[in-house]
């Protein structure tokens, strides 16, 4: 009897502190900016960060991406399902056939993340100019750019996360934006 009492007050202390530690953990979105395994150029994350941490990362793809974003998917990382693309003034959501009345997701803002990282489109059947003014990325001003504005360090890891995720997608159909960050040769 001793014995299953002290497991059972192990379970629920071990349960317990689990629960601590993921309790102020606060979910955000992300995206990379590199061409994967996966033949996409894009990759989309949600996690959970703690003490500037993070504690899990579950990627996405871009309709769950938009799903979760949008607040119509219920989620853990968007548990009050507010709409985020609306808060952040992103122009994106989901839209409904008027015949078919099948949804379907859209985001205008996620079709130039591309011509940050590439100055050219990196596959062939899209004949489209980039922002990045190196032969492959960035250049080292660009890149410097992309520190010190969003925490980049390395655009072919890191992922534009948190707070730098709503600001990256704000700027890149910001004209002036684009201008400036073309001119850093």
């Amino acid at each position: 009897m001793f014995i299953r009492i002290t497991i059972l007050i192990a379970y629920f202390l071990g349960f317990s502190s689990f629960y601590l530690e993921t309790e102020y953990a606060k979910p955000c979105f992300g995206v990379n900016i590199n061409v994967q395994t996966n033949s996409q150029i894009l990759t989309f994350a949600a996690f959970f960060k703690q003490d500037n941490k993070v504690i899990h990362k579950r990627i996405l793809r871009p309709d769950e991406m938009i799903y979760f974003l949008s607040g119509e998917w219920p989620s853990v990382y968007n548990p009050e399902r507010k709409n985020y693309l609306l808060e952040h003034h992103i122009n994106g959501g989901i839209s409904i056939d008027s015949f078919t009345r099948k949804k379907s997701t859209f985001c205008v803002n996620f079709d130039s993340l591309w011509k940050v990282r590439y100055p050219a489109y990196p596959f062939r059947n899209i004949d489209a100019s980039g922002w990045a003014n190196g032969p492959l990325k960035p250049t080292v001003k660009q890149q410097l750019f992309l520190h010190d504005r969003y925490g980049i360090k390395y655009i072919e890891y890191d992922f534009f996360m948190d707070t730098s995720f709503w600001l990256i997608l704000q700027d890149v159909t910001d004209s002036s934006w684009i201008k400036n960050y073309k001119s850093l040769k």
